[in-house]
């Protein structure tokens, strides 16, 4: 009986710590995940917004006639260039899926053209052509940037899908998890009920012939025949009740 307990009480701690255990370290592989997505997409929002605001300062440059307003404009081009590389080499970083390295694939090609277009129009102003330059911004480079950053947009996009899935995915696990510790008590506490029952049947069999031989002593009935094979605490009790007939005999 005893063992019994014991067993019944190691497994309810056994199922509700394994329980605890898958579901913390769900939770923090989801909180992990969902952290990596939200710092990539604020980090291509910024990388959008340095894109468009590098388009502008360019645009500005191609209509500048004045050498200081050109020199100040190049250097906060240089710089806000320098931090898109930077921001674009840690988001390309963090693109492990398919479907993020095809989209990593479309900005490349996007910023690739509008890199050429940029360097058309600048390589025209510098030859003197500052009429088909400002042109060029207008109808080629400026179109390109918002094709790139459209780009940009639909991996924001991609992202915050991910992340919905990534969340819904994470409550099934959780709820998956839940359901089967449930199952698991419902057959632990079916097998507490079965194992009670076949207890107390085990208990109540052997007392009835018990029973009905105390109580044919009791009528002075000492003719009866006592199986007295159990090996258990009712073997013994058989034994001390075959003993009576005998002790009365006498």
């Amino acid at each position: 009986l005893w063992l019994t307990v014991g067993i019944i009480i190691v497994s309810l701690a056994s199922l509700t710590g394994f329980a605890a255990f898958r579901l913390v370290s769900l939770q923090a592989e989801s909180d992990a995940r969902i952290g990596d997505l939200s710092t990539r997409i604020k980090a291509v929002g910024t990388w959008a917004g340095l894109t468009d605001a590098k388009s502008i300062r360019t645009l500005a440059m191609i209509t500048a006639y004045d050498s200081g307003v050109e020199a100040a404009l190049t250097k906060a081009i240089t710089e806000t260039s320098s931090k898109i590389s930077a921001v674009k080499k840690n988001v390309e970083s963090m693109l492990l899926r398919k479907e993020e390295l095809a989209q990593k694939q479309k900005i490349a090609d996007a910023r690739k053209l509008m890199s050429e277009v940029r360097a058309k129009s600048l390589k025209l102003k510098a030859d003197g052509n500052s009429e088909e330059a400002l042109r060029t911004v207008k109808e080629q480079y400026m179109p390109v940037v918002t094709t790139y950053l459209a780009t940009l947009n639909e991996l924001v996009a991609l992202e915050e899908k991910l992340m919905t899935v990534l969340v819904k995915e994470a409550s099934q696990s959780r709820t998956s998890i839940a359901s089967i510790l449930a199952l698991c008590y419902v057959l632990l506490f079916a097998g507490i009920l079965m194992g009670a029952a076949w207890s107390f049947r085990s208990i109540r069999q052997p007392l009835v012939p018990a029973n009905d031989l105390a109580s044919r002593i009791a009528k002075g009935d000492l003719s009866m025949q006592i199986d007295t094979s159990r090996g258990d605490e009712f073997g013994d009790l058989m034994e001390s009740l075959a003993a009576m007939p005998a002790s009365l005999g006498l």
